[in-house]
Formats: C-alpha cells, structure tokens, sequence
C-alpha cells in the first residue's frame, strides 16, 4: 500500500495522480491544493475521472479539511471586540496549550493530594483511571463544539448569512473547547506515557514509549479514514453533505455529535479492556 502525504508544505501535484493511477497500488493520498484559498473540492483538482477510475484501490483526502476545529473558527467573527485587529483562527488553539500550562499545577499540587487520600495509591490515580478520565473529559469538548456549531449554523439560516465568510459569533466562544482539550490531555497523554513507560519490560520501555506515540500517527490516519467515509455517505443523494468546503451549508454539529458518540464508545471499550489488565509489580513494591 501506498501512502502519500508531504506535510503542511507540499503541494498538489497531476502528475502524482496519474502516476497513482497507473501504478496499479493500493493508497492513501491526502492532497493539498496550490490555491492558499483552498475553496476547490477534490474533482476540481484532481484528473477528470480520477476519483472514479481509482475507487476500488485507493482513498483521496483533501488535508485542510481535518482540523474542523480550525474550520469552524474561520466562519466566526475573528475580530478583537469593534477593533481592526483580527485573530487567525489556527491561533485560538493557543488556549490548548494555556489549558495545559494551567492544569499541570492544579493536578499535581490539588488533585493527586486529595485523591491519594481516598484511594491510598502513591500517585493519587493509576495510569488506567488517569487515561480513563482524560477519555471522559474529551467527550465534554466535543460537546462543546457541536453545541457551538448548532447555533452558529441556527444564525446562518435564521439570518440568510449562507455566504457570509464570518458569522457574527466571537471566535473566542472556541474557548471552552480547547480549555476542556487541554484538561483532557493532562490526564490522557501524561498517563499514557506514563502507562507505556512503567508496565513495559524493563529492556523495552524505551521502545514502548516510542510506540505509544504512534497511537498519534494512528489516529491521524483513522481520522482521515472517517472524514472521507462521512462525506461519501452524506453525498451520495447530490446535497453538499455534512462537511462541504463553505461550512454555511453543511452541518458539522452532526459531525462533532458523532464525535461524542465514538468517543462516548472508545471510553467504553477502554473501561472493559481496563478491568481485566493486570499491574506489573515493581520492585519498590516486592520491598
């Protein structure tokens, strides 16, 4: 299988495709267009027919649309109150990191002490009830963005702004989304790295600790995967579907609420697989 992506940089090229086409391999290519507008759709850019003739063997996904997060913020009033000033939207996830930075503190020097106290654990939580609840929190942002879209879209149609290129919404309501994110990922990412490192093979855990990161990889290929699935099947009857390229027209609440029934789904697998693990033991706990 081939797999083509030549990162934020790369540009779309005709030739690939019909080099991919004539290869006769199976891929997975994610392109990007030379236009910094990025309006065009896939049949636009690439050779007449190509989707087509290449559908049995290979998947195309157009980059730019899988941070829906940013999307949906460049529909949304960029303005800093009635100045000129403008904020790009790739930049409010700046309250991901802040988000990060603020709860770092608040679980080391509040939660582990009061945790500890009812569970006995030296560390407050396990890596398992860490990631677990780094999982449950996850779900709220999604919440939180389908929310928020619901009623950015609720204006769009009340107001006939299908062509507005921002909604009178402050971007800043993207807020809570990526605070909740950055919570998330204090109890998930750190408890995972912490999982792969302590339960691994003493020979190995360097290894494991490498390969915990590829779940990132994974996931960004998975979410590819889910992106093209939703807009074929939300094509099919000719409508723009749930993630057209103007978001005024689709309905990306749908595609975040489906989101929170995944993950509302992966917290429950992650909660069965949990109960049957067993700790490694540690020699501080054979003294």
């Amino acid at each position: 299988m081939v797999s083509l992506c030549f990162g934020s940089n790369g540009r779309f090229s005709k030739e690939i495709a019909l080099w991919l086409e004539k290869s006769e391999q199976r891929f997975l290519w994610v392109v990007r267009s030379d236009d910094e507008s990025h309006k065009e759709s896939l049949e636009e850019l690439l050779l007449e027919g190509f989707l087509e003739r290449t559908k049995e063997k290979g998947m195309v996904n157009n980059g730019q649309m899988s941070n829906y997060f940013g999307l949906q913020g460049s529909q949304m009033n960029t303005h800093v109150g009635n100045s000129k000033f403008q904020i790009p939207p790739p930049s409010i996830s700046i309250f991901d990191t802040l988000s990060v930075i603020f709860w770092v503190p608040v679980y080391d020097r509040i939660i582990v002490p009061i945790a500890r106290k009812f569970s006995g654990h030296k560390n407050g939580l396990t890596q398992l009830q860490r990631m677990g609840i780094g999982h449950f929190i996850s779900i709220f942002s999604m919440v939180a963005a389908a929310t928020l879209e619901y009623i950015r879209l609720r204006m769009v149609r009340r107001h006939n702004y299908y062509e507005l290129e921002e909604v009178l919404i402050s971007i800043f309501w993207q807020v809570p989304q990526y605070f909740i994110i950055g919570c998330a990922k204090v109890f998930t990412f750190i408890g995972q790295l912490e999982f792969f490192y302590e339960q691994a093979p003493d020979s190995m855990r360097s290894l494991c600790s490498a390969l915990s990161l590829l779940t990132v990889a994974l996931g960004q290929y998975l979410s590819s995967l889910l992106i093209t699935i939703v807009k074929k099947i939300t094509t099919r009857k000719g409508g723009p579907g749930w993630l057209p390229n103007n978001l005024n027209y689709g309905h990306l609440d749908y595609f975040f609420w489906l989101l929170v029934v995944l993950n509302v789904l992966n917290l429950i697998a992650f909660l069965v697989v949990s109960k049957f693990y067993t700790y490694k033991k540690t020699i501080e706990t054979l003294h």
